[in-house]
């Protein structure tokens, strides 16, 4: 009686059940008549795990904690739990309302700046839209491997067709549908052509922690994951920039016995070559080009930013002293041991950032993250 593959025998049931009813005298005559005659009119709308709230967080949970989990714990009788019809309840440390807000401020700020990307580079005013600075090799390369890690690619490699025929199929337009921050829209394109209208989308993660307990309480990896499946807070990792910046100033107090209040001035500081590897001399400019050529406090230095009083610190306590800073606040990514480091150049994911910002809120001591409060059968 499967309402959507057999419909004609589940209204007939329907009718019969109503007949019943009738002969029972519960309803009259009129009022079987009446429902006899209407449609199913079935809304079915099946779940899917890519839609719904934290969908980013619960593809992680499932394929990294949750699969880890069910390998080491096993039913009282043995053999391994079903996630699906065993009836395991999970409590995760998610807050559903600060989920939801954090989704909804996302996507109102990556709507805003996408809009305004779009007008910055039309084909007018950026040839080689919507990269920046790459040679037409390198944008090259580029499509070619989201051509090879795509969907289609894979799956008709599996088939075992031919790679020229696959190439081929890349070219001739489909009907599709595709992600707009408006919805999503049915167009007819290549898949090729989809490809390169998705690389105009700018991408976000975001996530938030409650530092003393380490329980995460909002997890966003993307813009949307049904078209963006790339998990920006756990898997992506970029250059983090001058965030990474506390990480220096906090070896200092710690190697050095500075405080927030001692001064170092802003002028120009060059590291000579070959002192910590780095093969020509590093100089590095603020922001702005510009030096106030007067002594900062570190506090202040740090809240406006300063590359080169940063570039003092790491140049007095030394790179691998920051490495290692960063490894005892929870960062595993690899960090080479150079200068660049004190302004960002590792790549770092948001995750393993969030968790290592908790540190200062948390007076020092690291608290890894934590999703999962606790499973129970």
């Amino acid at each position: 009686y499967n309402p959507i593959r057999r419909k004609d025998l589940v209204k007939n049931r329907r009718n019969t059940v109503l007949n019943q009813i009738y002969k029972n005298k519960y309803i009259t005559k009129k009022e079987r008549d009446s429902l006899q005659a209407l449609d199913m009119n079935i809304n079915f709308n099946p779940e899917s795990h890519k839609e719904g709230l934290a969908t980013y967080f619960r593809t992680y949970l499932k394929e990294n904690f949750l699969e880890e989990w069910l390998d080491n714990n096993p039913k009282p009788e043995g053999g391994r739990y079903n996630l699906y019809l065993d009836g395991l309840k999970i409590y995760t440390t998610i807050d559903s309302r600060m989920q939801r807000y954090a989704e909804e401020a996302v996507a109102e700020h990556m709507k805003r700046l996408q809009a305004e990307f779009f007008v910055q580079n039309t084909p007018e005013r950026n040839k080689t839209a919507p990269f920046l600075d790459l040679t037409a090799e390198e944008i090259k390369q580029t499509y070619e491997q989201a051509v090879k890690r795509s969907g289609r690619w894979r799956s008709m490699k599996k088939q075992g067709i031919p790679e020229n025929e696959i190439r081929a199929s890349f070219e001739k337009e489909i009907e599709m549908t595709v992600f707009d921050w408006e919805g999503e829209r049915d167009t007819v394109m290549t898949p090729m052509d989809s490809i390169k209208y998705y690389k105009y989308f700018f991408r976000s993660g975001m996530m938030s922690m409650e530092p003393q307990t380490g329980f995460v309480k909002a997890w966003v990896g993307g813009i949307n994951y049904k078209h963006f499946q790339y998990d920006h807070v756990r898997q992506g990792a970029r250059q983090s920039g001058s965030t990474f910046k506390p990480f220096v100033y906090a070896t200092a107090i710690d190697q050095l016995h500075l405080s927030p209040c001692d001064s170092l001035p802003d002028s120009m500081h060059c590291i000579e070559a070959n002192k910590y590897g780095n093969v020509k001399p590093w100089c590095p400019k603020n922001s702005d080009g510009k030096y106030s050529e007067r002594m900062r406090t570190l506090k202040d230095a740090l809240a406006n930013s300063i590359n080169t009083i940063t570039a003092r610190l790491i140049d007095q306590v030394g790179p691998q002293h920051v490495v290692e800073m960063a490894k005892r606040l929870g960062i595993s990514a690899e960090i080479p041991p150079a200068p660049s480091i004190a302004l960002g150049t590792a790549d770092i994911s948001v995750y393993e950032m969030v968790g290592a910002y908790g540190t200062f809120v948390n007076e020092g001591v690291y608290v890894k993250p934590v999703t999962v409060m606790r499973i129970e059968d």
